[in-house]
């Protein structure tokens, strides 16, 4: 999921994008256009440098694929894993950590490489 979230990022999906697309392909889950449309503005912390929405992202997928009981644990697992690598959860902040901070691939990678380890902890394919 890491490379192809990577890709689509390099291809000129937004952050966000970049991990739905990314799990939809890995993980089939027939997310339609729309979805995609609604994050076109979800990216670079909403412009303002807040949450990461790769981040966010993650967790719409987890809200895709599982109940909200289930949702609310992972969420907090998945943000709990980045933050203990980043230090750090908002856009500003993370863009900070980068050598070159108009390209967050690496961390759109992490998130993915995080998110699909968790689901395939959580679920059986």
């Amino acid at each position: 999921m890491k490379e192809k979230a990577i890709k689509y990022y390099n291809e000129g999906s937004n952050c966000s994008v970049s991990i739905i697309k990314a799990a939809n392909d890995v993980f089939n889950l027939n997310v339609n256009q729309q979805c995609f449309d609604m994050c076109k503005g979800v990216r670079t912390g909403y412009g303002i440098g807040s949450m990461c929405n790769a981040l966010e992202a993650g967790i719409f997928v987890l809200g895709l694929i599982y109940d909200d009981r289930t949702v609310n644990r992972l969420r907090i697992k998945l943000l709990t894993l980045f933050q203990s690598k980043y230090r750090a959860n908002t856009c500003s902040k993370l863009q900070q950590k980068l050598s070159n901070k108009n390209d967050c691939s690496m961390i759109i990678g992490d998130v993915a490489q995080i998110l699909e380890r968790i689901i395939k902890e959580e679920t059986i394919y």
